[in-house]
């Protein structure tokens, strides 16, 4: 098995753990291989690390110990760098912008709510 793993020239999409076997990478227009470093328990073999193409690029990393275990590495690669930080920067506006809304709209209700209660308090109060 891979005990560790880590990419030096993309971004993973999630941290890195030895029992699960299939990750997705975001790299950069400039590079044409993945750059990572590891530890395994046995011999490791790596498929389809060269040459990497615009869009979607499958590296297969096997490693023999007492059994072969395969770990499968989606690797994108973006156009420009620009994409990436573009796509970064949305996510997280809008995972800002859904939080601010979703406190919002319940406040608002409620405060709506309060004000016609009160109003009609006042308007139908018995004497």
């Amino acid at each position: 098995m891979l005990t560790e793993f880590n990419v030096n020239n993309g971004i993973m999409t999630s941290e890195f753990s030895p029992e699960i076997f299939y990750y997705e990478i975001m790299l950069d227009e400039g590079e044409d291989h993945l750059a990572f470093d590891y530890k395994s328990t046995g011999k490791v073999t790596i498929y389809g690390n060269e040459n990497l193409t615009y869009g979607d690029n499958h590296i297969l990393i096997e490693v023999y110990d007492t059994s072969v275990v395969t770990y499968t590495f989606i690797v994108h690669k973006e156009k420009t760098d620009e994409a990436l930080a573009t796509f970064l920067e949305y996510e997280d506006a809008s995972i800002k912008s859904k939080i601010l809304d979703d406190i919002k709209a319940p406040g608002i209700a409620v405060i709506t709510f309060l004000i016609i209660i009160t109003l009609f308090c006042i308007i139908f109060k018995r004497k």
